[in-house]
């Protein structure tokens, strides 16, 4: 008997720290956003966390994609090589693809 009195106080405890991390997360603006009901339509507005093809995070810096595409990935998120031209030279950089995006409301 007393395992399940501790598996079911274990499981408790995970789903009020799964609930609090849930509210504070809603409760960030700068993670959840919002709606807005203009126009017709709801569309979202606010920060939103998105992973880009290679193509337009190069695009988002002002450079441009290499051929063939790279993407590297490890601890510290995917990657892709981009060819950029600063100060009159050209430079391959490393992008991430996880990119944090703020779409404004109008």
């Amino acid at each position: 008997m007393p395992v399940k009195k501790t598996g079911f106080a274990l499981l408790v405890f995970v789903a009020l720290i799964a609930g609090a991390v849930l509210f504070v997360n809603f409760q960030n603006n700068s993670i959840s956003g919002g709606f807005s009901a203009a126009g017709g339509g709801r569309y979202y507005y606010g920060s939103q966390i998105v992973q880009l093809m290679p193509q337009d995070a190069c695009a988002r810096i002002g450079c441009e994609s290499t051929e063939p595409v790279y993407v590297k990935s490890g601890f510290g998120g995917s990657y892709t090589k981009c060819l950029c031209y600063r100060n009159g030279v050209y430079k391959e950089e490393w992008v991430p693809l996880i990119q944090v995006i703020n779409f404004n409301k109008d």
